[in-house]
């Protein structure tokens, strides 16, 4: 019988397989908790496909589209796929910390809530910290996410009960840009939120960071190659942003 994970992963990826490598490894890696992650390959013409032959985890599943379908379509394709009783999209450009997931389950739970997401800090292409951005409270996130996204790290810090993202009819795939916060608004006005003050996700934004729904997954890569770390460690984001020690963002309000 095929296991059910806690929570899916789903990464969308094109031409970017040097970053690939450090997103899919803070996926793996998450602590105490059941993770499947799906890595939805639109259409890359670089190596990861080859890189990704060389993953033997049981935990990873890939889906390869033949052509680019754009990023949302991606999203969707691996929702689709998706076994886990909550879900997660991880940008292939950003970072979880070690206990992301299992922050963000345990806050969803203590307030009895199907959305969870938390703080996140915005990284330079050397990984360099730039800033830290707290998470903003639970209780006005539905009012205030319709004025603008105020839930930092872009689609990938979030996470959502999986039946509930299908209910709502997923990513808008009509859209060019932003699709995350147009489903973080609709989901927002159908279920409660919690809010992590812990730092969840390393976002790592770069000169291509604009783009419309088919490119934006084919940017330059920085310069960061090898395989998943088997230590959490080893990963640079892991030792410059020293998870563990930053200290909990102040709540707004």
């Amino acid at each position: 019988m095929r296991r059910v994970p806690e929570v899916t992963v789903v990464i969308p990826t094109r031409n970017r397989a040097p970053l690939l490598c450090g997103a899919l490894s803070s996926a793996l890696v998450q602590e105490e908790v059941d993770v499947e992650v799906i890595v939805i390959d639109d259409g890359s013409t670089d190596d990861t496909q080859a890189r990704l032959d060389r993953i033997g985890d049981p935990r990873l599943r890939r889906l390869r589209n033949p052509a680019p379908e754009g990023v949302a379509r991606a999203r969707n394709a691996g929702l689709a796929l998706a076994a886990g009783e909550w879900v997660a999209f991880l940008d292939d450009d950003d970072l979880w910390a070690p206990r992301k997931l299992r922050r963000q389950l345990d806050a969803a739970a203590a307030a009895g809530a199907s959305f969870a997401y938390g703080a996140a800090i915005v990284v330079d292409e050397g990984e360099g910290l730039r800033e830290e951005v707290p998470a903003p409270p639970a209780d006005t996130i539905a009012r205030d996410i319709l004025a603008r996204n105020v839930i930092p790290g872009g689609c990938s810090n979030a996470i959502a009960r999986a039946e509930l993202v299908r209910a709502v009819g997923g990513f808008d795939e009509g859209l060019a840009m932003l699709a995350h916060w147009d489903l973080w608004i609709r989901l927002l006005q159908r279920c409660p939120a919690a809010a992590c003050p812990e730092v969840v996700v390393a976002h790592r934004p770069h000169g291509a960071a604009v783009l419309d729904a088919r490119s934006e997954l084919e940017t330059p890569a920085c310069e960061q190659d090898g395989l998943v770390a088997a230590d959490r460690g080893a990963h640079p984001i892991a030792r410059t942003a020293r998870w563990g020690a930053l200290p909990a963002s102040p709540r707004h309000g």
